[in-house]
């Protein structure tokens, strides 16, 4: 094609849109647990490995230490703290 003259191509990059960098559970409707978030009726799992929402059939809506406590009976070595607005298990030596 003679004559035909190439135009400069302009690309541009897609602008990063803002994201919420965490979730806010000022409603109580929920708490962090390491990189997790639980949701109300879950408690958190403190393990060696790690942390990670659980739940326990038997402590239906708002779990307790009290109510956790008596479902892990077996496991003396577990603790159970509440604080920050969720609860807190650890068990096997894990630090809360």
């Amino acid at each position: 094609m003679a004559g035909a003259t190439s135009k400069p191509v302009s690309v541009t990059k897609d602008e990063p849109t803002a994201s919420r960098s965490g979730v806010e559970c000022a409603d109580g409707s929920c708490f962090t647990c390491g990189q997790a978030v639980c949701l109300r009726g879950f408690y958190c799992a403190v393990g060696r490995l790690g942390r990670g929402c659980a739940w326990l059939p038997s402590c239906p809506g708002t779990p307790t230490c009290a109510c956790i406590g008596a479902a892990l009976h077996d496991e003396p070595n577990c603790a159970c703290q509440e604080k920050e607005g969720g609860v807190f298990v650890a068990c096997d030596g894990a630090k809360l």
